[in-house]
């Protein structure tokens, strides 16, 4: 792509400006891939032109969990370090923002392993993090992102008759068109789709809806919501005061 840097800098700059709308004092923590590197430096200088406190990269080789779940006696797999879990802690503390890339190297590299082991890792990890899940993200005391970065192991899952690296190029050019980077006016158009999406949520609140139906070949189910539902979709505020967007792209109103 011609525009590529260009597009990625507007990209890093949408999440960091719009989505987690870094303000000054502010840390962030960027948890990734080694793959996601630049994207995730080009976010740091951002967050520090906006006065961002420090900006913290744990940017991780897939291969390690692989190798962890694989040679790791049992016990072992449910340790989480202690600097593992402050880091998190302190992410709430300091009314943080956080970042978790989407898009990995290898999309199969843990399909072979044990399921019961790796899903020790992953159930040990959140334990060690209740706090975080609970009230930075449960209670917004964290401005958290996830967002797609596209790689090569991913493309190909998604354009498997393309070449990688043309595949890469496709799925790039997907994720910036519908994260509307390849228009100058990117801010204001999530702007915009944010309203939409509030003014969609409150049409459906208000429509008092008492059971959702679902019906297709071989599907004929019924969801009965709360009295007390709330559909929601778009931004939300942060315990800093301001809008942020937890995911990019959303097209989503929700409820449970």
């Amino acid at each position: 792509m011609n525009n590529f840097d260009l597009y990625l800098d507007r990209y890093a700059d949408l999440l960091v400006s719009y989505a987690l709308n870094i303000q000054p004092g502010q840390p962030l923590f960027i948890f990734g891939e080694i793959a996601h590197r630049d994207l995730a430096v080009r976010m740091a200088k951002i967050a520090y032109q906006r006065g961002a406190k420090f900006v913290q990269l744990d940017l991780q080789p897939p291969e390690l969990l692989k190798e962890r779940i694989e040679l790791s006696r049992e016990e072992d797999l449910a340790v989480v370090p202690r600097n593992i879990t402050e880091r998190y802690l302190e992410a709430v503390d300091e009314k943080a923002a956080t970042i978790r890339f989407q898009g990995s190297e290898d999309p199969d590299l843990l399909s072979n392993l044990d399921p019961k082991k790796a899903n020790l890792v992953q159930m040990s990890f959140r334990k060690s993090i209740k706090r975080y899940y609970e009230e930075g993200v449960g209670q917004s005391k964290v401005a958290w992102l996830v967002a797609g970065h596209a790689t090569e192991g991913w493309a190909k899952k998604i354009f498997p008759d393309l070449e990688p690296k043309a595949a890469l190029e496709k799925l790039w050019d997907a994720i910036f068109k519908i994260c509307r980077v390849d228009d100058p006016n990117y801010i204001e158009l999530w702007k915009a789709h944010n309203a939409k999406l509030k003014e969609r949520a409150k049409k459906l609140n208000e429509l008092q809806i008492k059971t959702l139906h679902f019906k297709g070949p071989g599907t004929d189910l019924k969801v009965g919501l709360s009295p007390l539902y709330q559909f929601r979709g778009g931004g939300d505020l942060s315990a800093r005061g301001v809008v942020v967007e937890p995911n990019i792209p959303t097209e989503e109103c929700f409820t449970t």
